[in-house]
């Protein structure tokens, strides 16, 4: 589990958040970026270094936005310790699993084509095919 401080507020104030399923799905971690609407923190999913700042579409340069991705990449504990764990160890694939959606994210998702024909391109095709459609 990479966004541990999200869970344990969701874990802690779940009475009051099961109102608001939204509210239970939160991607961004409890960094305190001064938000007033609570909106705070980074997504982590867009704070990693690969074409960390590609272009405006998918991410945002605003700290209130529900798609923040922070000042510079890695710039979150969190997305730091993955890359220094995957720098460790002899990775060849890494997957991660986001809450609340019924999306699958390959690599190079920062680009609009969504046929990916790298080195893994059958692995992924495997897994769009077993994918619910979106809802």
């Amino acid at each position: 589990m990479l966004n541990v401080d999200a869970y344990h507020y969701i874990s802690e104030n779940w009475d009051d958040i099961k109102a608001d399923p939204t509210a239970s799905t939160r991607q961004k971690n409890m960094n305190n970026l001064d938000c007033i609407d609570g909106s705070y923190g980074v997504d982590l999913s867009r704070n990693f270094g690969y074409e960390w700042s590609h272009d405006e579409i998918g991410s945002s340069v605003y700290p209130c936005n529900a798609d923040y991705r922070g000042i510079e990449p890695f710039s979150e504990p969190e997305t730091r310790g993955v890359r220094d764990l995957a720098n460790s160890l002899d990775v060849s694939l890494y997957m991660s699993y986001e809450t609340g959606l019924s999306q699958y994210l390959h690599p190079y998702s920062y680009w609009s084509n969504r046929d990916y024909d790298g080195p893994y391109s059958w692995f992924y095709s495997k897994i769009k095919s077993q994918m619910r459609p979106e809802i």
